[in-house]
């Protein structure tokens, strides 16, 4: 299923790519990135977009059984239809992913700089965090905490702790955007939720990848492109 026969069919057009991604590119990008892949997702179960021949996308979560990705099967479940991989939580994490949600992709990076700077090292519970383009308009910090913790217990501290700032008084902190503010999502922190893997594809071919904290004002879209 890996190579594809017809290596230069376009599966997408955007103004990212005018000319069309092709199939090969799509199967190039995930072979290139194939040990950064797989080592992110050790022990995750993932999900898969594939993109159709007329465009349309379906979700796959299971290939016979639950997507594990392993160095064995890599190349037999990833394919140049693969728009897109997404990691499931588990219950008990080391990480959570701060979703920051709008279509203004300006305000998402004022709101992006300002929840970084209050987590980035401020606290006993974040050893570490990453901004990450998500490949449309937002963004992900992914914060590696200093102990496993039950998922549902980080989602709620977390959003104990942004309501305890400032920032609950500008933003929105809900599942689901409801307004034009920004959202700050934290529901991706729940067992078998959903987010892109860095380096993997959005749905319209443009790259997870992470932005230096005093690169994103400067950044851009385009520099996702593969």
């Amino acid at each position: 299923m890996s190579y594809s026969k017809r290596p230069e069919t376009i599966v997408l057009k955007n103004e990212f790519y005018p000319r069309g991604l092709t199939e090969y590119q799509i199967w190039n990008h995930y072979q290139l990135n194939k040990s950064k892949i797989l080592e992110q997702n050790k022990n995750r179960n993932m999900m898969m977009f594939l993109i159709l021949k007329n465009g349309k996308f379906i979700v796959k979560r299971n290939v016979g059984e639950l997507i594990k990705l392993t160095p064995s099967n890599y190349d037999t479940i990833i394919s140049g239809r693969s728009i897109s991989l997404h990691g499931l939580m588990n219950k008990v994490e080391d990480m959570a992913i701060i979703d920051i949600d709008s279509d203004n992709f300006l305000k998402n990076k004022q709101a992006t700089k300002e929840i970084f700077e209050l987590f980035y090292n401020k606290n006993s519970l974040v050893k570490d965090c990453k901004i990450r383009y998500t490949g449309k308009t937002g963004f992900h910090i992914a914060c590696e905490l200093t102990k496993k913790m039950n998922i549902d217990v980080i989602r709620m501290t977390f959003q104990k702790l942004i309501k305890a700032s400032n920032i609950a008084d500008k933003y929105t902190i809900k599942s689901k955007r409801t307004s034009e503010k920004v959202n700050i999502d934290l529901y991706r922190n729940a067992f078998n939720v959903g987010f892109i893997s860095l380096n993997a594809l959005s749905i319209i071919g443009l790259k997870c990848m992470e932005v230096p904290y005093d690169k994103i004002y400067s950044f851009s879209k385009k520099e996702a492109r593969i």
